[in-house]
């Protein structure tokens, strides 16, 4: 675990003094140049997520940046650095890359539940447990002649 030196943490503002490591070129950098530091007054508080202790880090994207690239890439790198991590630490995505995930399960199951359904009707009209495979066997075919 790192941590400063109580000299170096009496003062909010040195913070953006500190230096920071590129992963790419091992290069340092101030912190200034890479992030924008602001302070706020919030009520002390413990924050949890599915009742666990957590730690928030909020960021948006750089013009033209998808998101879901960056989530990507982030939990690749999370995944490897994770391996040094105490144990019980873990790391969660949230905000819009949590609510694509809901919608992509939820379409999921709805796009299960009407090819079922189509299939149940076509047993009914054809009266028959075979024949509507057919019917899904050509339908890539209808499609691509069209």
């Amino acid at each position: 675990m790192f941590r400063l030196r109580s000299d170096e943490r009496a003062r909010i503002e040195e913070i953006s003094n500190l230096d920071a490591y590129s992963s790419l070129t091992n290069a340092r950098v101030p912190i200034s140049q890479i992030a924008s530091l602001s302070t706020s007054f919030v009520s002390p508080k413990i924050c949890r997520r599915d009742h666990q202790r957590c730690v928030t880090v909020k960021c948006d994207t750089r013009g033209g940046a998808l998101a879901s690239g960056v989530v990507r890439q982030m939990q690749k790198r999370l995944t490897q650095a994770s391996s040094e991590w105490p144990p019980g630490c873990r790391f969660q995505f949230g905000g819009e890359f949590e609510e694509q995930s809901k919608a992509f399960d939820a379409v999921s199951v709805a796009l299960v539940a009407s090819l079922v359904l189509i299939y149940l009707a076509l047993v009914l009209q054809f009266n028959s447990i075979t024949k509507p495979w057919v019917v899904f066997a050509g339908v890539p075919f209808g499609s691509w002649a069209a």
